[in-house]
């Protein structure tokens, strides 16, 4: 073997260590933009929350302070409601999985608010006598894990955050 063929190798592994040094960054990268437009998704869902809450929580107090029951309202409310978030627990999927060992404060934030708004949205389904404290303190409680994660998912959505 002389030099022209000994440098015709190594350029070659160069060459190939290279490509695959790009390789990785790019898939990275990737994973990264992907996690981006979920998580503007998300984003943009979470801001239709309050609205549909509010009215949501109306019926609830209706149901609590005048002895309602959910036949008593519009299912279509409730099922708006519902469907956002349905659909925010959808697309939150991807980013708790592309998050399995990387973003411990994110994976809690979802599971926060998944577990928040269960609590909360039970109370319309719920056949016996609704306490208002308990009702509002839920509703607190799944407002602030909504603004959490809206604040954790517009960072991703700007890569101040990356997978």
């Amino acid at each position: 073997m002389d030099n022209g063929d000994l440098l015709s190798l190594l350029g070659s592994l160069i060459t190939a260590y290279v490509a695959l040094n790009i390789f990785g960054k790019w898939t990275s990268q990737k994973g990264s933009e992907v996690v981006a437009i979920e998580a503007k998704e998300v984003f943009s869902l979470i801001e239709k929350i309050p609205s549909k809450m509010n009215i949501v929580l109306g019926d609830m107090l209706k149901m609590t302070i005048d002895n309602k029951v959910p036949n008593d309202f519009d299912p279509i409310n409730y099922q708006e409601f519902m469907g956002i978030n349905v659909d925010i627990f959808k697309r939150l999927e991807l980013i708790k999985f592309k998050n399995k060992n990387k973003n411990k404060n994110t994976l809690k934030l979802i599971n926060n608010f998944e577990l928040a708004y269960e609590d909360f949205a039970i109370y319309y389904h719920r056949s016996s006598t609704i306490v208002l404290k308990e009702l509002l303190d839920s509703k607190n409680t799944y407002k602030e894990c909504f603004d959490a994660l809206k604040k954790d998912m517009y960072e991703y959505a700007l890569f101040k955050k990356t997978i």
